[in-house]
């Protein structure tokens, strides 16, 4: 089967990210092309993140390569112009089947059926899943046997129980990366030239109330081999020519001894790295410091969160400020700069645990930092905090969902400072505080 597999367009961008014109490289979609190509079918993608056109016009866009299928992954703001495209395709060819999957959908499952025009939903991992519907769509099957499938019988919503999740992580193929086009992945603030994602890992232990994480991957982990990782960045060097990498995977540092046997890989291998990865403060000394140096690793992005003890209690963090202390000195020791995030406006968040935050910020003077308005997605225990004290819906519309973000927008306050002091104290976070850039120029050291 023909099938058109779409990132909807981001339109909440603004300020340097959107003058830099960042954006990432949607793996999900090139993973899950490579699988179903695997079993037959004609995959392909439109990356519409930085589309500038109306619904009509990506609509005729993805209708141009007459699929019998369009495959849509969603986040939670971009809910409401992937409705909109759907209802545009179903306008002008009402036989496209229209599927919708994504971290949205986890997050709202029962609900993810919004309209008519989205014929099936998938939640959880989409592989299996995704080629067991294409042959039912083809055959006629009986829809009831898919499981992590949400579809209509009659005027009934269905949703089948969840499929375990695959445990060889390894056997799974190499993203399609011919169906990319690798030029529009850049961001300046951290390479120079473009970039290709990885993500070597599914999953995340912890139970920070913020992310979304736990939802979509029931708080287990699965790690690729560090074999089979170091087999995809060769191939990423050589093959495609790219060398800037950011490892997708919430936490890269997670298993000590296939991190270090990566860093290995990549050195012996000279493939010559520089590469953006995310990180918690309580994996980090100076074996895994000295790892990350010497493999490449360019940002090391750590969630802080808060410069207050009970606040980072509250956000379910699982570690202490000393240990936040303890990694930046450890990471700036091995010459690895640092990106570190805040988020302002936590549930019990005062006057004074917000400065905390923005003077720990000051205090590890970390290369880069961001910092966010405190912003509860569906799915979390942030946004259920929000739904019990009456402040959200427990079903946002589309219109609602598209207008969460964190950069001067409070969608729940559920600290004791009001709206917007929240948005003067982001902004004074970032005008008080000097970043230093991590992308160096045009030499780079090798790392062999």
């Amino acid at each position: 089967m023909k099938i058109v597999l779409v990132q909807p367009p981001n339109l909440q961008r603004s300020g340097d990210w959107k003058k830099m014109k960042v954006s990432r490289p949607p793996v999900n979609l090139a993973l899950l092309a490579s699988y179903l190509r695997q079993f037959g079918h004609e995959p392909f993608i439109y990356d519409f993140d930085w589309f500038e056109g109306n619904a009509e016009e990506m609509g005729r866009l993805i209708l141009a390569e007459n699929p019998e299928v369009v495959g849509f992954t969603c986040l939670t703001p971009r809910i409401e112009i992937t409705l909109a495209i759907a209802a545009k395709i179903k306008e002008l060819n009402p036989k496209t089947k229209i599927v919708i999957g994504g971290a949205h959908v986890n997050a709202v499952r029962e609900q993810s059926l919004y309209t008519s025009n989205i014929d099936y939903a998938i939640f959880g991992e989409a592989e299996e899943a995704f080629v067991e519907l294409l042959k039912a769509i083809k055959t006629n099957n009986d829809l009831g046997k898919i499981r992590n499938l949400i579809y209509r019988k009659g005027e009934k919503v269905v949703m089948n129980p969840i499929r375990p999740f695959i445990q060889n992580l390894d056997e799974l193929p190499f993203p399609a990366w011919d169906l990319l086009n690798l030029q529009d992945y850049k961001d300046p603030s951290n390479f120079n030239g473009i970039h290709m994602g990885v993500m070597t890992t599914r999953g995340c232990p912890w139970n920070c109330i913020f992310c979304s994480s736990g939802v979509i991957w029931g708080g287990k982990v699965r790690f690729r081999s560090a074999e089979n990782v170091s087999l995809e960045l060769q191939h990423i060097v050589e093959k495609l020519g790219i060398t800037n990498v950011m490892f997708y995977d919430d936490t890269f540092t997670l298993n000590k001894a296939r991190f270090l046997k990566i860093c290995s890989e990549i050195v012996n291998r000279k493939l010559n790295l520089r590469y953006y990865c995310q990180l918690r403060v309580d994996t980090i000394d100076k074996e895994i410091a000295e790892g990350l140096a010497k493999s490449g690793c360019m940002t090391a992005a750590l969630g802080i969160e808060s410069g207050d003890e009970e606040i980072l209690k509250t956000l379910k963090k699982g570690f202490k400020k000393s240990q936040a202390y303890k990694a930046v000195a450890a990471l700036k020791s091995a010459g690895v700069p640092v990106l570190a995030s805040y988020i302002i406006g936590s549930p019990g968040d005062t006057h004074e645990s917000i400065r905390k935050t923005i003077e720990f910020a000051k205090e590890l003077d970390t290369n880069q930092a961001k910092f966010m308005i405190c912003t509860p997605f569906p799915g979390t225990e942030l946004f259920r905090m929000a739904v019990e004290r009456g402040i959200l819906s427990s079903s946002p519309t589309p219109e609602q969902c598209s207008g969460i973000t964190y950069y001067q927008y409070v969608a729940a306050n559920m600290s004791k400072v009001s709206d917007e002091e929240l948005l003067q104290y982001q902004r004074d976070a970032y005008s008080s505080f000097r970043p230093r850039s991590s992308v160096p120029s045009k030499t780079v050291k090798k790392n062999n």
